[in-house]
């Protein structure tokens, strides 16, 4: 709404307007435009989140992702929202009709996600930033070192860019530079994590992960 930008510097109308169509949208069509940060995001301190690798965010929503992503600005700076499949009963997609390729992408997400969320101390009120040496170690100790890339036929980037950029520009993480080392970061789960998840299906998926 940049012709109200002006007269709306606190977002209120812009609030009471999405309110509005969120109530149409959620009755026609069983979704909903949610705010990241009401996901337990926060804003990064990161200038590189928002130019990683644009083309394969596309590309990934358009194929398999339920995410979608709006700005109250229309532009980069302004807080980012997702749309979330709130119908009773989730459409997913047969594992037979998922290409091959993204479906290795997508292990690899959920692993990374493991990592981060069984590194977590369950006595923290607040969850804990972990850092890029124990990501990529643990990584490492199975058998993904930071230059290397996932097995064929996956097409993707080195495992360092997936985590620092792709899994950035997806929110299935957030991260900020870690403190007193500027050239190092930090890893929380993301939004679209959260949201676009189904938490039942992801810890099966890790138990057979483990048996193996």
């Amino acid at each position: 709404m940049p012709e109200h930008k002006s007269q709306d510097k606190t977002g209120r109308i812009f609030k009471q307007v999405l309110a509005v169509a969120n109530e149409k949208l959620l009755d026609i069509a069983g979704l909903e435009l949610v705010c990241e940060t009401d996901a337990g995001a926060a804003d990064e301190d990161d200038g590189d989140a928002a130019g990683a690798s644009q083309s394969q965010a596309a590309a990934a929503s358009q194929s398999q992702a339920t995410a979608g992503r709006a700005s109250s600005g229309g532009g980069s700076g302004g807080p980012r929202y997702m749309l979330v499949n709130r119908l009773p009963e989730v459409v997913t997609v047969p594992i037979g009709e998922v290409d091959e390729g993204y479906a290795i992408y997508l292990a690899f997400v959920e692993v990374v996600l493991a990592i981060i969320t069984e590194t977590q101390d369950s006595g923290d009120r607040e969850p804990t930033w972990v850092t890029e040496d124990v990501l990529f170690g643990h990584l490492k100790s199975l058998g993904l070192e930071r230059d290397s890339k996932l097995p064929a036929p996956a097409d993707t980037d080195k495992v360092e860019q997936l985590v620092q950029k792709r899994l950035v520009s997806e929110a299935f993480l957030r991260r900020k530079k870690q403190r007193d080392h500027s050239d190092a970061y930090e890893y929380l789960v993301g939004a679209r994590a959260i949201l676009h998840r189904n938490q039942d299906k992801a810890g099966m998926f890790l138990d057979d992960l483990k048996k193996k």
